[in-house]
């Protein structure tokens, strides 16, 4: 069996919960026992007979065995499981092998072609998300960074990042960015290329250290074997300032279907699970991270984030247009997370607003920022045809 079927057959047996699927059994049985205890029936339970005991005795004792029952099969049943992630543990260090000699045979002879042939696609929520954040932790008064910069949204939402520098291992990929933008777009883009990502090698030697708000990696991780992941983190690491935000995209290997692309020879081996703990022992904090096939995580340096520079007031004031939100759906829990690591990151106190109240409100201020925003690149060029 293949890794990607058996995590698939892993992931299915999630489902199951005895415990939880049984409440209702024991409820109503409960239920019927009350009835059986009820003094108005005391007569008739001494008359009726099952064996040396009644059955009001006989119910009680077969409650205790089906409790009982149910706690075995739970219990068997995960211990099924916790065998099952063993033997996933052990096939995810003959793929971290693979990915590795494949790295090195097919990947680094046509490294730098091959970065500028590949392309990331994710569903349209995936892609906000990941946008949105960007849109959130982009600051002008912090330098910011984008590897691989293929993706133009990524680019204009960091257009405020003051230098703002452009990495990849393509010159000409850089220059045909810059050559779209304005000049005061331009001015403050620093283009900066690497090598190939080769183990035990610097790739930003010249780039300023502790200084870097946000960095943002795109379609980079996904096809970095893990060892590499964690050389490029450790480096990345020291670009940013304390309280310096990394998100990144990856191919979450956690994910059946992430297994299957990596077996087909298209993308790189990179299990979310491991991926985290390394990300945790260099020294970040995990922020986020996905858990659906289009992975990506949010990571942060320890620290405050703090600047000296300054900036110009705007004396305006924004107004918010009526923004609404579907106040009767449902949210999985990864859209909980990610909403309250939206309102934490916007300032926004969560208190008790349920999901709905709060994606209302952070709607609203990323409104007010968008606008915001926009002005200040208005005021920018209006600058620049003043001088």
């Amino acid at each position: 069996m293949k890794l990607s079927e058996l995590v698939a057959y892993r992931s299915a047996l999630e489902q199951f919960d005895f415990h939880r699927e049984s409440r209702l059994l024991i409820k109503h049985i409960l239920e019927a026992k009350a009835h059986v205890d009820n003094k108005v029936t005391s007569d008739i339970n001494d008359q009726t007979v099952f064996g040396d005991t009644n059955y009001q005795a006989e119910m009680a004792k077969g409650i205790e065995w089906l409790e009982e029952s149910i706690t075995d099969l739970q219990e068997n049943f995960e211990y099924y499981r916790s065998q099952l992630d063993d033997i996933i543990r052990d096939r995810q260090q003959e793929y971290l092998k693979r990915s590795e000699n494949m790295y090195i045979r097919d990947e680094l002879p046509n490294a730098i072609q091959a970065a500028k042939e590949r392309t990331l696609i994710m569903d349209d929520e995936s892609t906000e998300r990941f946008f949105d954040r960007i849109t959130q932790l982009s600051d002008w008064r912090y330098p910011g960074m984008i590897m691989n910069p293929q993706e133009r949204q990524i680019v204009d939402d960091m257009a405020s990042s003051d230098p703002l520098y452009l990495v990849d291992m393509n010159e000409s990929t850089l220059d045909e960015i810059r050559s779209t933008m304005n000049d005061v777009y331009r001015h403050r883009v620093r283009p900066y290329v690497i090598d190939r990502f080769i183990p035990r090698r610097k790739y930003f030697g010249d780039l300023p250290m502790n200084q870097f708000g946000l960095i943002v990696a795109w379609n980079t991780f996904n096809n970095l074997p893990l060892s590499m992941c964690e050389q490029v983190l450790k480096q990345l690491l020291e670009l940013l300032r304390p309280g310096g935000t990394l998100l990144f995209t990856y191919n979450d290997c956690d994910n059946a279907y992430n297994i299957r692309t990596f077996e087909q020879n298209f993308r790189q081996f990179t299990p979310g699970s491991i991926l985290s703990k390394i990300a945790e022992g260099l020294g970040y904090n995990i922020r986020f991270r996905t858990r659906s096939i289009h992975g990506w995580m949010e990571l942060r340096k320890p620290g405050k984030l703090e600047t000296i520079r300054g900036g110009q007031s705007l004396a305006s004031v924004i107004s918010v247009g009526d923004v609404t939100v579907d106040d009767g759906r449902a949210y999985t829990q990864e859209e909980i997370d990610f909403i309250h690591l939206e309102a934490q990151g916007l300032g926004i106190e969560i208190g008790d607003l349920n999901p709905g109240k709060l994606e209302l409100l952070i709607k609203r201020r990323k409104h007010a920022m968008e606008e915001e925003r926009k002005m200040i690149n208005d005021i920018g060029e209006q600058n620049s045809k003043d001088d």
